[in-house]
């Protein structure tokens, strides 16, 4: 089932009211997670990032939040890039993060951004 060069990055398999199989792939998007159905033939075009070696979903808020992201780094930084896959958005973040609250992150496996450090004071923000 898996069409083209690139795998899935999951499946799904349905049945209708009237018994027909619906077997579908899905793609994600290596800079934002977005994931769609992959049709073949369809007649949407979509881009591919081959610095990160993934697909584009080509949503207009998606491609202007991209534009967004890399303004950011690049005014904070000063290095020039031409995109940040969905990884180098969070480490960014948790950097900006750790700076604004003077705890330092790290992110684990699932995507938590956990203190490195226990904090001397917590502050209660609820």
């Amino acid at each position: 089932m898996v069409h083209g060069e690139h795998k899935a990055s999951a499946y799904s398999l349905r049945y209708t009211g009237d018994g027909y199989r619906v077997e579908e792939e899905y793609r994600q998007r290596c800079h934002c997670q977005y994931v769609w159905v992959y049709r073949p033939g369809s007649g949407i075009r979509r881009g591919y990032c081959h610095k990160h070696d993934g697909w584009l979903c080509g949503r207009d808020a998606c491609i202007d939040e991209q534009k967004r992201l890399v303004a950011d780094y690049e005014r904070v930084t000063g290095k020039t890039v031409s995109c940040l896959a969905h990884e180098d958005k969070n480490d960014f973040l948790a950097e900006q993060l750790a700076k604004l609250t003077g705890i330092p992150l790290t992110i684990t496996e699932s995507g938590l951004l956990i203190p490195t450090t226990m904090p001397q004071k917590i502050i209660n923000v609820f």
